[in-house]
């Protein structure tokens, strides 16, 4: 997980639909495009691969909760469809639960590390942590082996360069931006932990 910059304004396309009247939600495409570039493509939660067609809009503050925030871009979220043969994660194991841990807070986000042994994330705040575990299920098996694969590939090319601080900064640099197609590279976020405790960031 990694902080998600909201932008300045919602999408025109949303704020027409929105304002119309009667109108029930609906993911219109020009809020997904929206949704999917600020966050590079990648779910809001887990940061697996996302796309247009293999997606949901999340409500962070759920709308069963909060209905006043049904239509508000600033509670909307792009989030992957949280099925594996284990269990569900990410919104869909969320549901109607309220959390505190949210990507759109730098301070939540900066309570979080990884374990490069296993994959598994963690939060230094207990409540966070719980929420991590057991509404957001972020630590199933296969999460955290993708992230762990992920992490094995970035050591092994750190190797191959002999691992100096600038050659650390270069791939730092590479995974913590999107590519032309406004992409960021998949589970990122141990990547951007584990390279910035290298080169002595506070993390």
């Amino acid at each position: 997980m990694i902080h998600i910059k909201k932008k300045g304004r919602e999408p025109n396309a949303w704020m027409r639909y929105r304002l119309t009247k009667g109108v029930e939600f609906s993911a219109i495409p020009e809020l997904k495009d929206s949704l999917l570039t600020e966050q590079g493509y990648l779910c809001a939660y887990c940061m697996a691969r996302i796309d247009k067609d293999h997606m949901k809009v999340e409500h962070f503050k759920p709308r069963s909760r909060y209905p006043r925030l049904k239509f508000s871009y600033k509670n909307l979220l792009a989030c992957c469809l949280g099925k594996t043969q284990e269990e569900s994660h990410c919104d869909t194991s969320k549901g109607n639960d309220e959390i505190r841990l949210s990507p759109l807070s730098p301070s939540c986000v900066d309570t979080l590390s990884y374990e490069s042994g296993t994959g598994a994330i963690r939060s230094s705040n207990p409540y966070y942590n719980r929420e991590l575990d057991r509404i957001l299920h972020l630590n199933t098996p296969i999460i955290k082996q993708n992230r762990l694969k992920v992490l094995q590939g970035v050591i092994q090319a750190l190797r191959s360069v002999g691992g100096n601080s600038g050659a650390i900064r270069r791939i730092l640099t590479e995974w913590d931006s999107v590519d032309k197609e406004a992409k960021r590279k998949p589970y990122c976020g141990i990547v951007i932990y584990f390279l910035g405790k290298k080169l002595g960031r506070k993390v």
